[in-house]
């Protein structure tokens, strides 16, 4: 089962000419003998391989996941019928090597994912609601943009549905959203982004883009506004995604391929996870106004039933409990018996499929 994404290869004409597009980005270069890695600013791990080659494509992409699990999904692979093969240069990592459907050379490792720089939350003024209190809210100017972390690729593919499959069913990856046949996004097992690995329909397989995250919206701009004032051309954005409920913005790379800054990514957690949450005090509440409470979701008016369904997504049992009393009212949705939980005596403790944790137009969610 793939639990982690840790980095992409390309193959591309001129590696010096991809250090200076990905450090303009704001990743780190680091020479690996016949390779440059790029990384995230204070992130042990590589993002990027990049080697020389006669035109850019994807050389291999290389995922992370633990003892037990490589060893059964070489046995679900070997019983498949997939040959593994050796890695495709020194200095590569170990683990499993194999082709996937459309030819992509996959490395399945024993690895973790490395920490990331994290910064403590932002304190955002709203319209009544000031968190911020006498303190600037603008960056400093000048201020350089440091990705964080490798967040997604998405690949063409000349069969969605088959790639689907093969990743699902033979890696372990779970599907998060889909337009069939067209564009799908698949997440890792366990907590996990909306999407670590996206594909989408074309004539034949190859790169799209890669996706690394920022810290801020500001963030965003800045270094979309550095890239482009190196010579560089944007190719999408400022904008926010429906699918991942990011904010982006995609700059053109020297081959005509995509690098995507992202910020406020939707993001899964497992049952296991979402019910220690809940079993934590955490509860569903549905308000028409701002409450003191610890809630999972508070509304910031009073929605329809039909609202909240479309909210908690459609991979719940349709069964909605509980009625306004006055102002507030809480509400449990019923899952199949075998996801639910025992429950302290008077908790309520309402189990929810993860897939469901998605977000509304009408809807602030938040999990304290």
């Amino acid at each position: 089962m793939i639990r982690n994404l840790q980095h992409f290869a390309l193959s591309v004409p001129d590696v010096e000419a991809g250090r200076r597009f990905y450090e303009t980005f704001g990743l780190k270069a680091e020479s690996r003998g016949e390779r440059l890695a790029l990384r995230c600013a204070g992130r042990d791990q590589d993002q990027v391989l990049l080697s020389e080659g006669a035109r850019r494509r994807l050389h291999h992409l290389s995922f992370g996941t633990n003892g037990s699990d490589l060893a059964a999904t070489k046995a679900k692979l070997e019983a498949a019928g997939v040959r593994l093969i050796d890695p495709p240069g020194a200095g590569l990592p170990g683990g499993l090597w194999f082709a996937d459907p459309d030819g992509t050379i996959v490395n399945l490792q024993v690895a973790e994912a490395a920490a990331v720089n994290a910064d403590p939350a932002a304190r955002i003024n709203a319209p009544g609601d000031f968190r911020r209190l006498g303190a600037r809210g603008a960056p400093a100017r000048g201020a350089v943009t440091r990705p964080r972390r490798l967040g997604h690729v998405l690949l063409f593919t000349p069969d969605v549905d088959r790639i689907v499959a093969f990743y699902t069913g033979m890696l372990g990856m779970r599907l998060s959203d889909e337009v069939r046949g067209v564009i799908a996004f698949l997440r890792t097992g366990g907590d996990s982004d909306h999407h670590v690995l996206a594909f989408a329909k074309s004539e034949r397989p190859g790169f799209h883009h890669a996706s690394f995250e920022v810290g801020s919206l500001d963030e965003i701009v800045l270094g979309a506004s550095h890239v482009t004032d190196a010579g560089y051309r944007s190719a999408w954005g400022l904008g926010r995604h429906v699918i991942g409920s990011n904010f982006f913005h995609y700059l053109r790379d020297p081959c005509n391929g995509m690098a995507e800054y992202f910020w406020k990514f939707l993001y899964l957690p497992t049952l296991k996870t979402l019910t220690s949450l809940l079993n934590s005090r955490v509860h569903c509440l549905i308000s028409a106004r701002r409450e003191t409470t610890t809630s999972n979701f508070v509304w910031k008016r009073r929605p329809t039933r039909r609202a909240i369904m479309k909210s908690f997504g459609r991979h719940c049992r349709r069964q909605l409990r509980g009625g306004w009393n006055g102002r507030q009212t809480t509400v449990v949705i019923s899952c199949p018996a075998r996801w639910r939980g025992k429950r302290s005596a008077g908790q309520m403790a309402p189990k929810v499929w993860p897939s469901c944790v998605r977000e509304s137009p009408a809807t602030e969610m938040s999990i304290q």
